[in-house]
Formats: C-alpha cells, structure tokens, sequence
C-alpha cells in the first residue's frame, strides 16, 4: 500500500478496482451507492452503524493486505448491495522489524479553491486544508520464537481545514466576508496484535484498532465536508466534536486431519460521537427572512451517539477433490443510544415572514416534547416541556448462514455455488426509556 499514489487509508485503495468511483460518502460499486458496501477487518464488520458507510479508521501501517470484492462474491459474505472490502493486518515474525514516518500534504501542495463563485447562494465557504502532519511508528517482532509474535503501530494525524466566508452574512457578530475559520481535526490511530501459535496447526490472534478523533472550531460542515454549515457568530458553530472508538477482535483457526480448517471469531465494532460547546446550551435563532439565512445563538439540531456491534461468528471448510466446501455463520447485536437535540438547549426558533402584514414576522418554536414528564397531557401545552435530550435506545439481533461450494473443473474454470439465510430483529426497548416527538 505504501507505493500506491493514493491518500492513507483503506478506502481509498477502492479506485484501483474496475467499476468502482467515489460518492459523497465513500467508494460505489457499479452503481451502488457507499452505504451499500460491507467493510470487513480481521474478520470484524466494521461498517458504520449510523449510515452503513466507512465505520472505521484504520493506521495504514497496520495493513498487509485488502481484497477488493466489486461483484459474484461467494454466499459467505452478506448484508451487502454493494461491495465489500476485506482488510488483513500485519503480524509479527521471528524477527523484530520497525518503521518510523512521516508525511505532510496541504498549504503550497493543495490547489486553490476557485468554485466559490459557482456555489449557490446558500453556500457560505469554501474549505481548503491549511496543513496535515502524518507520522507515527511500528514495531514487530516475537515474545516468544515461533509460538508469540506481536505487532503494534501509533499514528498521530493532525490536520488544519480552513473554511473562507464567501457570501456576506447578516447575522450580527458573524464573520465578515473573506473571513478564515479554521477546524483542527486530530486523529490519534493505534493498533496492536498478538498472535499465539500453541501447535503447528493451530493459531490464536487478538487485535485492538482504535481511532479516537477531536475536532475543534467549526464543527458543522456539508455531507460532502467541501463547506462548513457557517451562517452567524463563533457560537452557532464552533465548539468540539470527539468521534471514532475502539474495536477488538480474537480469531480461533485450526487445521484437522490434512483437509479440514475451522475458524471460529468474536469482536466488537465501537463508534461514538458527541458534540462540545457553549452552543450546546444555547437555542439558535434561525432567521429566514434573509438568504443566507441569519443564525445567531447556539447550535442547530444535533445528536450525540454511541453505538456498539458485538459479532460471534465461525465457519468450517472441507477440501476435497477439486471442491472447497464451506458452512458457517455469524451473529450480531447492534446496541444503540442517540440523545438527540433540534438545537441548543434543545431548541430551534425560527424567524419566517408573516404574509398577513407587510414586513412583519413571526416565530415558530420547535423542539422534543418530555411525554414522560409528570402532568403531561398531549392537549394541554402548558403541560409541555422540552425533552433534554429526546432519548432514543433502538436495538436489534442479525443472524445469518451459509453453505457454499468452491468447484475447480480445471485450471481456468471454477464454478461457484452456495445459499445463505439472513435474519434482523429489532429488540423492542423498555418503557422507561420511550419518548416521543
């Protein structure tokens, strides 16, 4: 991966495989669309829970290999549309090896951003990275002579976007145009493996991957990160934002007898995000009488959430004759707590002209009702209070199997074949935990 002329990260390897291009969230396969996609590493779904796109970001010097798979992919693999991408890590050997690096890019290496005159009018800014310092270290080697290796690697990203306002802005206390509001995004990516080989035929491994991310200043930005959401003063959009998690996997394979392999797996898949910040107690003023439309206050609607995946899974394999016969199957829970806002304090207030009278305005109020507080009654809204925050617990169980045949008739032919049967249940939360909207 380190001669590859491409930006280090797994996802991007994706281009150098027929039919696949990029959308907005990451790599589509022959038309699908990114969330489409299954994100495997050491055997591990990574893929995001929120929006079924890349979940994890994974140190590229912890990477030996990644399988691209755009199409005809065997019954093993699942809960996909798309494609998938397999990614194997590093191991340590009988002998230590270790790397030290560094990379920059951004400033004189970036091109200028000149699309800001083709923007539409509700695009603010425009957003170049200013400077990105990547460097890190890995270490491998061996505990133990051919029975305990290790391999772990730290890299350090940190990265200055700057975002350049390109509409005048109306809002009182908003920067001015030509204003630069930088965003620091600072990734600490660590990885670490241990390998234990009690017998010849016989391997254990155990992998923890992080990558805990800070973002500090402007916190908003567009799906497609080329502007920040800028349309009032510091406090509607600057404060932090702490994303990313820690993931771990342990693997059981075996090999019995000269033509039987079993491989058995269990893991867990964090992500986080969770917003920082006066604006977060601050409700926003949305005035929509002007365009851009003038904000003031504090933050727009937000969620912080936490999700978790637990995946228990395991496959046999049988060699015979020209066939390769394989059946397993995996199950996984999702474990979901979103605590969302409309805005600051858990409010948005909107400012919309009044058609009834000639430059007059009106205002709406729009938030999360607390239906489990004491007194509420849906008809009465002086019973109504502001639900801080509207807590969503959403879970849910996927199971699936499958069986395959692998049949090689002869050097340049293989005929595939197999079945699968998928499962998601939704687990219905607690009462205590229910409210709605």
């Amino acid at each position: 991966m380190e001669q590859l002329a491409v930006r280090r990260d797994i996802y991007a390897v994706t281009r150098f495989a027929p039919g696949v291009t990029q959308d907005t969230f990451g790599p589509s396969f022959y038309g699908s669309t990114s969330a489409e996609n299954s994100y495997i590493i050491e055997g591990l779904n990574t893929t995001g829970v929120n929006t079924g796109t890349e979940g994890k970001a994974l140190n590229a010097d912890f990477i030996q290999e990644v399988q691209v798979q755009t199409g005809g992919l065997n019954a093993e693999y699942g809960r996909l549309t798309g494609g998938n991408l397999n990614v194997i890590t590093k191991s340590g050997g009988n002998t230590f090896h270790t790397d030290v690096f560094g990379f920059g890019e951004g400033g004189g290496l970036q091109a200028a951003n000149t699309t800001g005159a083709l923007r539409p009018q509700t695009t603010t800014t425009t957003v170049n990275t200013a400077k990105l310092g990547d460097f890190g270290a890995d270490l491998g080697g061996f505990l133990v002579k051919d029975k305990v290796w290790f391999f772990g690697a730290y890299d350090r990203v940190a990265r200055r976007d700057e975002g350049t306002v390109i509409r005048p802005l109306t809002a009182p206390g908003a920067p001015s145009l030509g204003s630069v509001i930088p965003a620091d995004i600072t990734q600490n990516l660590f990885a670490a493996k241990l390998t234990l080989k009690p017998s010849q035929n016989h391997t254990i491994t155990g992998t923890v991957m992080g990558d805990p991310t800070t973002r500090d200043g402007a916190v908003f930005s567009t799906q497609n990160g080329q502007a920040f959401t800028i349309a009032g003063p510091p406090s509607t959009f600057q404060g932090a934002l702490d994303s990313g998690g820690v993931d771990s996997v342990g693997r059981y394979e075996g090999v019995f007898g000269s033509n039987f392999l079993v491989s058995v797996m269990g893991g867990q898949h964090r992500e986080k995000q969770q917003y920082g910040g006066a604006g977060t107690t601050t409700p926003q003023i949305l005035d929509q009488t002007v365009n851009p439309n003038a904000r003031s206050g504090g933050f727009s609607g937000f969620d912080n959430q936490n999700f978790t995946r637990n995946v228990f899974g395991g496959n046999v394999t049988k060699y015979t004759g020209g066939h390769t016969i394989k059946a397993g199957g995996d199950i996984e829970q999702v474990n979901t707590t979103v605590d969302r806002f409309q805005g600051g304090a858990g409010q948005l207030i909107y400012v919309l002209p009044n058609a009834a009278v000639p430059g007059g305005v009106y205002y709406r109020h729009r938030y999360y009702v607390n239906d489990q507080a004491s007194g509420f009654d849906r008809n009465i809204p002086a019973t109504w209070s502001i639900a801080l925050p509207l807590v969503a617990t959403p879970k849910s169980k996927n199971a699936s199997i499958f069986a395959q045949d692998s049949y090689k008739v002869m050097s340049n032919l293989t005929i595939n074949a197999g079945v699968r049967w998928e499962r998601q249940t939704g687990i219905r939360p607690t009462p205590a935990r229910r409210r709605s909207s």
